[in-house]
């Protein structure tokens, strides 16, 4: 650290910052892409698993109940994909990124790294208040196509007798898909 005149170690810092901040934009896209990948594999599952649950003998409802069905399609899938893969992975990658960095500034200066977390925890509070309102559309909007989507499950699970018999087994499942595909959208 002696080696080092205080211009150059702001160049460092510097460089580090442009190195924190090109990575935040890094893995912002790669988790955009991480979810459109996750939703489009829970939106297959689940409309794939419905249109099995659908051609089912009248028998398979009656053993079963629907609302295990329901569950097997909505929450199961949603657990597998979100909770345990794409969690674990992304919590892994980010504490160890940022222990590696934080460790980095500490050493090289203290001082410098502590001015550097109060400036990013003001754009953070300016980056949340900015899309709070997005994220408030967004969630009503995911509330509303999610209970669509379970409606329709319902529906054809409590209606199975009545869907082969005027033979609405695709309806359904057309309405189903609808609300599951905009719900993967948002």
């Amino acid at each position: 650290l002696n080696k080092f005149n205080n211009n150059e170690i702001s160049v460092l810092i510097a460089l580090f910052f442009v190195i924190f901040i090109f990575k935040t934009f890094f893995f912002t896209v790669l988790v955009k892409l991480n979810c459109k990948f996750s939703s489009n594999i829970s939106f297959n599952l689940s409309s794939r698993i419905f249109e099995n649950y659908l051609y089912q003998k009248y028998y398979f409802y009656l053993v079963r109940g629907s609302s295990k069905l329901i569950q097997n399609i909505t929450n199961e899938i949603n657990n597998l994909i979100n909770i345990y893969l794409a969690s674990i992975l992304s919590l892994f990658n980010e504490i160890l990124l940022l222990i590696s960095i934080s460790a980095i500034l500490i050493i090289l200066s203290p001082i410098s790294f502590f001015s550097i977390i109060l400036v990013f925890l003001i754009f953070s509070f300016i980056f949340f208040f900015t899309i709070k309102k997005f994220l408030k559309k967004w969630g009503y909007q995911r509330q509303d196509h999610q209970e669509k989507s379970i409606r329709y499950l319902q529906e054809g699970m409590r209606g199975i007798k009545e869907l082969r018999i005027y033979n609405l087994e695709n309806s359904f499942l057309e309405y189903f898909k609808f609300h599951a595909k905009q719900y993967s959208k948002i």
